[in-house]
């Protein structure tokens, strides 16, 4: 969608936004098929794995982008701590979290 565009000029052009806004469509891929429990199981399993790999193995588990994005992935991996399980065990925001951006372009 828009946001690696929007992000990337705001990135490469500090200037030209004032402010940039990103945000996960909340729900695009549908619920998961798995609980809450399960999928903080899953992601620190993941982080676990990539903290205990090389970064150039790492690296080649994305060696069907480009080089440069394939090493920015593999570092962001290896970055990773299990603390992020968290986020994938409260799963997607609710609708709430559009309504208080709507509220704040309003206030504006």
């Amino acid at each position: 969608m828009g946001g690696s565009t929007a992000a990337w000029t705001a990135a490469t052009h500090p200037d030209i936004p004032r402010a940039v806004v990103l945000e996960d469509p909340a729900g695009v891929h549908g619920p998961p098929d798995t609980g809450p429990d399960e999928r903080a199981r899953m992601v620190r399993e993941n982080v676990r794995e990539w903290s205990n790999r090389s970064l150039e193995a790492l690296v080649a588990d994305h060696d069907d982008r480009e080089p440069a994005l394939a090493r920015r992935l593999a570092v962001a991996n290896a970055e990773c701590r299990s603390q992020i399980a968290e986020i994938a065990r409260e799963g997607y925001p609710r609708w709430r979290t559009r309504s208080r951006i709507s509220s704040v372009r309003r206030s504006s």
